[in-house]
């Protein structure tokens, strides 16, 4: 499901609104790794405001032992930021994410693409962390109430979809400077076509959670997919100090779309009920995707070209541009993907068979439409 703040309407399939919402989406309550200042004024020439940028942990130099485990963790909790919570931070989502473009943008100077006409401005937050999308959803929280945070929970709860990650070659020590990290979206129905007979998950460690063969990688048309040969994999992934670290250039979203420069970083601690089994806590989970793949999502929600809410849908989806979805363009580039960020907490489980459910678009026949038409009608052509 997309969030809501594009005022789309509700799809007849859970699976398939629950399924967009995880992936196109750690707030800190307490002092960690990622505690940064917020932006300094700066005495420099240029007036260019500088800051400490919210980075990830470093990878460990030290040696490791040759003990290595495997180790598997269904997101139990995702939070959007866009609900400010009693006593707590005000503009939640500021704190959710990391720098991704090694900038700290400010109105009219320091960004890292060049703005289309059609996109807003999207100073960023303190650290220097990109979030476009959070900021959306924030802003709608306080507009209309809208709460996507408590909706992606509840679909998690019944057993629809989440995250699932699989940390293979851990030492399940303190400091280990190479494991390896999947990552698949999974759901709890047993049902390897996708059907609705959802199981809610215990807990316990022992929920079996399917990933959806599109996270799935096959060597040939007559292999079987298996959760042992992820398609999203980070082989070069670390631990620094109960930090889990792990990036991934791409990974798939549904409707097609092509998500860059991934970064998952969590703390790694022993479960408070099972000591022999861990959790992760303080999770981050942020990411580039294209506004054009976001406006691919709209017919899959309903909102067809032809309906009479499309085009406002269309200019708030093109409107979150303020990142350039390959890390490696340079700052001459256009601006062509929203930043995107949410925190999760995330316990034991188990990988099970494969799911085959597809993501298929529910406006057949349609020219799919792109965000540089905006710029076009601006320029009054």
């Amino acid at each position: 499901m997309l969030p809501r703040a594009f005022s789309m309407v509700e799809p007849h399939s859970r699976f398939t609104v629950a399924a967009a919402l995880v992936i196109a989406c750690a707030l800190q309550l307490s002092c960690s790794a990622f505690d940064v200042l917020p932006p300094l004024p700066d005495a420099s020439a240029n007036g260019v405001a500088s800051c400490v940028l919210a980075t990830v942990p470093q990878r460990p130099q030290i040696l490791v032992s040759n003990v290595k485990n495997e180790l598997v963790f269904a997101f139990t909790k995702i939070d959007w930021g866009e609900v400010d919570e009693d006593g707590g931070p005000t503009r939640r989502f500021e704190t959710i994410g990391f720098d991704l473009d090694g900038t700290c943008t400010t109105p009219g100077s320091g960004a890292s693409c060049v703005e289309p006409v059609w996109a807003g401005e999207h100073p960023d937050n303190p650290g220097g962390r990109d979030n476009a999308l959070g900021g959306s959803l924030y802003g709608l929280n306080k507009t209309n109430g809208d709460n996507q945070t408590g909706t992606t929970n509840q679909e998690i709860a019944a057993g629809v979809v989440t995250i699932t990650v699989r940390v293979v070659d851990y030492n399940q020590g303190r400091s280990d400077n190479q494991v390896e990290v999947a990552i698949y979206v999974a759901t709890r129905s047993s049902n390897p076509n996708g059907a609705e007979d959802f199981v809610p998950p215990k807990w316990d460690g022992e929920d079996v959670w399917h990933p959806n063969v599109a996270w799935l990688a096959t060597e040939s048309d007559a292999e079987a997919p298996s959760a042992e040969r992820p398609k999203y994999v980070d082989t070069n992934a670390y631990v620094n100090d109960w930090w889990l670290v792990a990036h991934f250039d791409r990974s798939f979203g549904p409707q097609g779309w092509d998500v860059s420069d991934v970064r998952l970083v969590a703390r790694i601690q022993p479960d408070a009920i099972h000591s022999d089994r861990y959790v992760l806590v303080d999770g981050t989970y942020t990411g580039r995707i294209r506004v054009d793949d976001l406006l691919r999502g709209v017919p899959a929600l309903f909102n067809c070209q032809d309906s009479p809410e499309y085009e406002a849908n269309k200019r708030r989806i093109c409107g979150l541009a303020d990142i350039g979805f390959s890390a490696s363009d340079p700052p001459s580039k256009p601006c062509d993907a929203a930043s995107w960020a949410f925190s999760f907490e995330a316990a034991p489980a188990i990988l099970g068979s494969p799911n085959y459910f597809q993501f298929v678009s529910d406006c057949p026949g349609r020219p799919r439409d792109y965000c540089d038409t905006l710029a076009a009608a601006s320029d009054g052509s």
